[in-house]
């Protein structure tokens, strides 16, 4: 039994606008992940960023109408590139509301269907296609060995699907990170349910029709969990605590807010607006008794935008405890980010701070992931056990 693993955090960045296509990108976009960006170099530690590749192939088709379009096109590319040769990695992420959208009086109006579910298997092949060529001619002059390996969906969405998992591993995609097990949401646009998934911390070959579910034998994707944790009654009670304080200080004039995300519903993170319950109406008393239950629950996306860092220190005990309990000397953890979403990124830093001056956590890219993936350095689950990617390839370090 190992007692204090190895925990390589791939720290990962979902770069996009809002979900309906709205927001500056310069203030949601380009500013933030420079600041995020040049965060990491400080420390010696690099991070990778999903760039959201619906968003800019969109930009592209428009810009010949609309020369404002191809200005921000024009400086996405330069800051994926400019992020990438300070060595931090980009894969591909995809918000599928983008297809056909249209630019109208200023506004892109998205019409879309915004989960990857909803679309033809013909459609999916096409977008997945679209943005891994995109990324891969971006930045393969600056590194001919580069490649597209990793792939989330937008708003997670990827399952249950008899297409997805087969089309990216067809196209080249080594591993998804879109599965975050225990989170489940019901609104107008979208909805999720990943309550039953069978692995919430190891990689795992997964069911290639339903990516909640772990494989008798290898398959040819895996399956990463990005992490979430829940945080336990008396912890969650000790913030909200905190909370009412900060806010009776600021009522008084005295300063001290600051704290940021609270519990979430359903295991929905604070501040996803668009995720919103949207089921059959219910009774007044059913809903407060839900609520009061989801809150001491207390199930947290491992989101570093959306925790404080009280939460991103309790999210971190909660990952070495997994991580003993797997008996494991290496594992991988995926946490994720959302540069639109931040505000304040003092928290950011003091916890990369933590991370940087610890012994037992190593910061790295998903391409460092997918190398270490076909290197058996990271064993995947399997229902009949823990095997190693047997699979020939080759990858090179952003």
């Amino acid at each position: 039994m190992h007692s204090q693993p190895t925990i390589d955090i791939a720290f990962v960045d979902d770069w996009e606008l809002r979900g309906d296509g709205s927001g500056d990108p310069w203030k949601l976009q380009f500013e933030p992940i420079r600041h995020l960006a040049r965060l990491f170099k400080e420390r010696g530690m690099r991070a990778s960023f999903n760039a959201e590749l619906m968003q800019q192939l969109t930009f592209r088709r428009w810009e010949g109408l609309h020369p404002q379009l191809a200005k921000l096109a024009d400086e996405w590319d330069e800051v994926v590139r400019e992020t990438f040769l300070q060595r931090h990695d980009v894969q591909l992420h995809l918000h599928p509301q983008w297809e056909n959208a249209t630019f109208e009086n200023g506004k892109w109006v998205l019409r879309s269907e915004w989960s990857l579910l909803k679309h033809d298997p013909e459609h999916i092949r096409e977008m997945v296609a679209a943005g891994k060529v995109y990324l891969e001619q971006l930045l393969r002059p600056l590194n001919p060995n580069y490649k597209c390996v990793s792939f989330r969906a937008g708003s997670w969405v990827i399952a249950p699907s008899e297409y997805i998992l087969p089309i990216l591993a067809d196209l080249g995609i080594l591993f998804d990170t879109s599965v975050v097990a225990g989170v489940r949401y019901h609104t107008r646009r979208i909805e999720c349910d990943y309550t039953c998934c069978e692995e919430a911390f190891l990689p795992y070959f997964p069911v290639m029709n339903d990516a909640r579910k772990v494989a008798q034998e290898p398959q040819p994707i895996i399956c990463i969990p990005t992490n979430q944790f829940r945080a336990g009654m008396l912890f969650v009670i000790g913030q909200d605590i905190c909370r009412l304080g900060a806010r009776a200080k600021l009522k008084l004039g005295l300063g001290g807010g600051g704290l940021r995300a609270s519990a979430p519903v359903d295991g929905r993170v604070a501040g996803y607006n668009e995720w919103k319950y949207a089921g059959p109406k219910r009774s007044a008393l059913v809903e407060f008794t839900r609520r009061v239950q989801a809150h001491f629950k207390a199930l947290y996306i491992s989101d570093i935008a959306q925790l404080n860092y009280a939460q991103l220190t309790r999210m971190l005990e909660k990952m070495r405890e997994r991580a003993r309990q797997s008996h494991l000397p290496r594992v991988p953890v995926v946490l994720t980010n959302h540069t639109k979403d931040i505000r304040d990124f003092s928290h950011i830093e003091k916890f990369l701070d933590l991370v940087a001056a610890a012994s037992d956590l190593n910061a790295i890219t998903l391409t460092d992931l997918a190398k270490g993936l076909l290197q058996g350095v990271y064993l995947i689950r399997t229902r009949n056990g823990l095997v190693r990617k047997t699979a020939p390839g080759r990858l090179s370090a952003a």
